[in-house]
């Protein structure tokens, strides 16, 4: 049995216990001046093909409000603002137990599935948008990627610039994901829109037309119930550590005022970090570039932990919720367990990134 699997099985037992022991509870009544800032993505009510579903951003709808159910007996959801607030200095203390609520990107099922659920529960939550994507209806490039994988009819061919693609085995499959990130993660919209369509033509792939991938509109966000804010995910999506830092700061720049623009009060100064990548000079520069915090997303789920008081405003932690984890999971996370069992978790190459 490897070390990972071992590290799951142990881990999977851990929260079990802590769950039947009371641990938990005692875990979370320690940490109760700690801050959960959960971060979602997308909210389905129907399922995605199984190549969309795999990195687990899509949760469906019904997961989601029994994840709500859990937090409302819990939990106190506070403002996203409130958080930055207090990080600043501005304010005092938060409430024992406090929670935030976020999702990134800008998904279209965010105001269609989710805020119904926040606005009857009476949670405040922010929607980080790519503002280069509102009123497109193009999928975001990971969601276009993994659908070109579902649809092709030649899952072998060479193509330039993404080389030999074979996607008729796993392996083959998560070579194609890792030179998707390495080849669009950091490029303009028009380029990656080429290099997509690229490879759809070379693997004889239909484009997606799937509405549950689309992103939100200008007039979608006007008209969101008063629970939901918004806050800035950049311009484009593009990765801020891999570009120059004048072109990160344009983009950053021109994603907060266009939302500030369009969106008025209903906008929050507040950037998510594209992937969770930015820069020491990005963090310092956040103030001058109309930002007053910033929250983080990590490259694997074993770096998150619960906000402090003492934490940088420029790098707010959070808690990435998959759509694959349990009830007992979901509840641990928010708790500490997560960040308590990171700490002992095998040094391993990171499998992969979220969005």
């Amino acid at each position: 049995m490897g070390r990972g699997l071992v590290w799951r099985v142990g881990k999977a037992l851990a929260y079990r216990s802590l769950w039947m022991s009371g641990g938990m509870a005692a875990l979370r009544r320690m940490n109760r001046r700690r801050v959960p800032v959960l971060c979602y993505h997308s909210v389905i009510g129907s399922p995605v093909h199984p190549y969309v579903a795999d990195g687990g951003l899509h949760i469906p709808v019904d997961s989601f409000r029994r994840q709500m159910e859990f937090v409302q007996r819990r939990y106190s959801v506070v403002p996203l603002e409130e958080v930055v607030t207090w990080l600043r200095g501005e304010r005092d203390e938060l409430p024992p137990n406090a929670l935030v609520l976020t999702f990134d990107d800008g998904y279209a099922d965010n105001l269609r599935w989710a805020a119904p659920i926040l606005d009857a529960f009476g949670f405040a939550a922010t929607v980080f948008l790519t503002t280069d994507h509102i009123d497109t209806g193009d999928p975001y490039w990971w969601d276009a990627l993994n659908s070109i994988m579902g649809s092709a009819r030649n899952p072998r061919a060479e193509v330039i610039e993404w080389g030999e693609v074979d996607l008729t085995t796993p392996d083959g499959v998560a070579d194609l994901r890792r030179k998707g990130a390495a080849l669009l993660g950091s490029v303009s919209l028009e380029r990656r829109s080429e290099l997509l369509a690229r490879l759809a033509e070379s693997c004889d792939a239909a484009a997606s037309s799937d509405e549950a991938l689309r992103p939100l509109t200008w007039e979608e966000c006007r008209g969101a119930p008063p629970c939901i804010r918004f806050g800035a995910h950049g311009a484009s999506h593009r990765l801020l550590d891999s570009i120059p830092h004048h072109e990160a700061e344009e983009d950053l720049s021109r994603s907060g005022s266009l939302l500030a623009n369009r969106l008025g009060d209903r906008y929050t100064p507040v950037l998510c970090y594209p992937d969770g990548r930015s820069t020491q000079r990005i963090r310092d520069d956040l103030d001058s570039l109309g930002y007053r915090g910033a929250v983080c997303a990590s490259a694997t789920a074993g770096t998150d932990r619960l906000a402090r008081h003492d934490d940088d405003p420029a790098a707010i932690p959070r808690l990435g919720v998959n759509a694959n984890i349990s009830g007992v999971v979901f509840a641990g996370n928010l708790a500490g367990v997560q960040a308590a069992l990171s700490r002992r978790r095998p040094r391993q190459a990171s499998g992969g990134s979220r969005r």
